[in-house]
C-alpha cells in the first residue's frame, strides 16, 4: 500500500482556515484525486458540515485533536486507512480546531505506527490580518494566545495571511515583518490573500522531508550508492523534517536518556518502540523537553524504530551520534 499524503491545515479561530480547505477540494478534484477529510470542532456539533455533504468526511467533536482527544485522532486515522483501501481516497486532510498546535498533530502523523501509512506533506497556517497584531499584543491578548500563534506560524511549510483586505499597507509591513521573525523556515511560502485565494496547487506541492536511517542505508535513506541529492533538493520544503531509526538494538535505559539529552536543542520530541537490555520487553518512549517518559507495551513483537522530530539539520551527525552510543 502506497502511504497516503497528508496535509494540515491550521490558524486561529476565524482566520479562514475552511475557505482554504474548500479552495484545496476543489484543485484536488480537479486533479481527480479523491480526499478524505477530518474536521475537528471544540463543540458538540460541527456547523461547517453542510459545506461537505459530498465529501468523505471524518468528524472529531468536544475537544482539540492536539490534546484531548488526540488518542480520538489516532483511532479515527487507522479508519481513515481502512477505509480508504475500500474507497480509495488518496489524500487526507485535516482541519484542526482555531486553537490546535500543528506540531502537536503531526507527532501523532508521525507516530511509528503510522509511518508506512501517511506521508505529511505540509502544514498549511492561515493568519487572520485584520487581527494578527491585536493577538500578538502584550496589551490585548493573553500569553496563551501569543504562544499558540507563535507555534501555529513557526513550523508552517506555507502561511497564508488572509483578509489583508481589511489591513493597510503599513499593518500588512508590520505583518510581513512580525511574521519573518517568528518562521523557523526562513525558505517557507508567504502567501498574501482575501478570501482565501491562494493557487491551491502550489499548496499541495510542498514536502516534509522523512529522513530514514539504518544500519546498510545512506542518511537519504536510500542504498549505499545513491548520492544523497535527492535529499537536498528537497530540504527546503519545511520548517523541520522527521528522521526515522531503524534497526534498534536492545538499549540500557540509562544511556538512552543521556543520548537523548545530548542532541541538539533543534530536536524537538521524539518517540518511538525500543527494547530495554535490562528486561529484555519492549517499551513505547516519548521524549520532549529533556523529559524522557516510557512505559511497558503488552505485545512483545513490535518493530523497533525512533522517530526524532525537529528542525532540519545534519542527519550524518545522528547517525554518527547513534551508532557510537549503541553500535
Amino acid at each position: 500500500m502506497n502511504t497516503i499524503p497528508v496535509y494540515i491545515i491550521s490558524g486561529f479561530l476565524g482566520s479562514g482556515k475552511t475557505t482554504v480547505l474548500i479552495n484545496l477540494l476543489q484543485e484536488l478534484k480537479r486533479q481527480r484525486k479523491t480526499p478524505g477529510i477530518i474536521l475537528n470542532e471544540l463543540g458538540e456539533k460541527n456547523v461547517e458540515k453542510h459545506l461537505f455533504t459530498d465529501q468523505q468526511v471524518f468528524e472529531l467533536l468536544n475537544g482539540c485533536i492536539c490534546c484531548t482527544i488526540q488518542e480520538d485522532l489516532k483511532l479515527t486515522l487507522k479508519e481513515f486507512a481502512k477505509e480508504a483501501q475500500v474507497k480509495g481516497a488518496d489524500v487526507l486532510l485535516i482541519e484542526g480546531t482555531g486553537v490546535a498546535n500543528p506540531l502537536e498533530i503531526t507527532e501523532a502523523l508521525l507516530s511509528p505506527e503510522f509511518f508506512h501509512t501517511y506521508e505529511l506533506k505540509s502544514i498549511i497556517s492561515v493568519i487572520d490580518a485584520a487581527n494578527f497584531l491585536e493577538y500578538q499584543s502584550i496589551f490585548s491578548s493573553s500569553k496563551e494566545i501569543r504562544t499558540l500563534l507563535k507555534d501555529q506560524v513557526a513550523y508552517a511549510s506555507s502561511l497564508i495571511v488572509n483578509k489583508t483586505d481589511m489591513a493597510d499597507e503599513k499593518k500588512r509591513k508590520k505583518i510581513e515583518s512580525k511574521l519573518q521573525s517568528m518562521l523557523k523556515n526562513k525558505q517557507g511560502n508567504l502567501y498574501f490573500t482575501s478570501y482565501g485565494d491562494v493557487a491551491a496547487e502550489a499548496l499541495l506541492n510542498t514536502a516534509i522531508p522523512i529522513v530514514t536511517l539504518g544500519k546498510n542505508e545512506k542518511s537519504c535513506g536510500c542504498p549505499p550508492d545513491c548520492d544523497g541529492e535527492h535529499v537536498r533538493k528537497h530540504s527546503n520544503h519545511g520548517a523541520f523534517q522527521a528522521v526515522k531509526i531503524e534497526n534498534v538494538p536492545s538499549i540500557n535505559q540509562q544511556n538512552f536518556k543521556k543520548w537523548l539529552q545530548s542532541l541538539p536543542s533543534d530536536i524537538i520530541r521524539g518517540k518511538g518502540v525500543v527494547r530495554l537490555a535490562e528486561t529484555g520487553q519492549l517499551y513505547d518512549f516519548q521524549y520532549a523537553g529533556k523529559q524522557l517518559n516510557m512505559s511497558k507495551l503488552e505485545s512483545n513483537d513490535e518493530e523497533c524504530v525512533i522517530v526524532l522530530i525537529g528542525l532540519q539539520g545534519s542527519t550524518d551527525s545522528l547517525r554518527q551520534s547513534f551508532e557510537s552510543a549503541f553500535l
